[in-house]
């Protein structure tokens, strides 16, 4: 039985999480609103980092070196599993895209421009993706769920699969690899650094091989923007 701050704890990450869906939805429909609802979940969650008193340290910014059980040690956990859901994306991306082998072209201005592009909006958004889904979902379901680790993170990459609907690849693919982030987050290292870099290049890789020969341009967005 829950004690009286879990039950707290799963209320507020409730709501935090209503918050987050109803932004998305309205985003097209009114970005004034979607932006506004935008302020007031991070002010929400700054404000629950404050009052539950989470450390740089809870939120991932502190990586261990000289303790019994180091973070270091665990970068290869964190190595291998991008990894092996590089090689998983990549044969997939062959199969569903064949053409995508035959029309690339690294001397080509336009592909290192696109992809450039890409990759610098990712290098800036990837971190705060990563602060917000394990600096404050991953750590409130670890709370609700100190003992079962697994079942946590299992519900982490299930949140996040759904705030990706309806876009099948994105929902499938976050499902994954939140799931898989939110486990490492919990029970390996509070690494946010490893977590980021793993999201940047599968992310990526994730977009240009199997979502946008998929889906089309619109490939990456969520919600009802996924349509437009």
């Amino acid at each position: 039985m829950m004690s009286r701050y879990q039950i707290k704890i799963v209320a507020e990450t409730t709501m935090i999480f209503v918050l987050l869906m109803v932004a998305i939805w309205v985003s097209v429909v009114s970005p004034i609103t979607c932006w506004l609802i935008g302020g007031g979940l991070v002010t929400a969650i700054c404000l629950s980092w404050k009052w539950r008193g989470d450390t740089a340290a809870d939120l991932g910014f502190c990586v261990r070196i000289n303790e019994k059980v180091n973070d270091i040690y665990h970068l290869r956990t964190a190595f291998l599993w991008t990894l092996f859901a590089l090689v998983a994306i990549v044969a997939i991306g062959t199969l569903v895209a064949p053409r995508f082998w035959k029309n690339y072209n690294p001397e080509s201005y336009e592909w290192w421009r696109a992809s450039f592009r890409v990759s610098l909006g990712y290098i800036i958004g990837v971190p705060l993706q990563e602060l917000f889904l394990h600096g404050y979902f991953t750590n409130r379901m670890g709370q609700i769920l100190p003992e079962r680790k697994r079942l946590a993170a299992f519900l982490v990459g299930v949140m996040f699969g759904i705030v990706h609907i309806p876009n099948p690849v994105l929902a499938i693919g976050t499902l994954f690899f939140a799931g898989f982030g939110a486990y490492f987050f919990l029970a390996k290292s509070r690494n946010l650094y490893a977590l980021s870099f793993s999201h940047l290049i599968l992310s990526t890789t994730l977009k240009y091989l199997v979502a946008v020969p998929l889906l089309g341009h619109g490939s990456m967005r969520v919600g009802p923007g996924f349509w437009n």
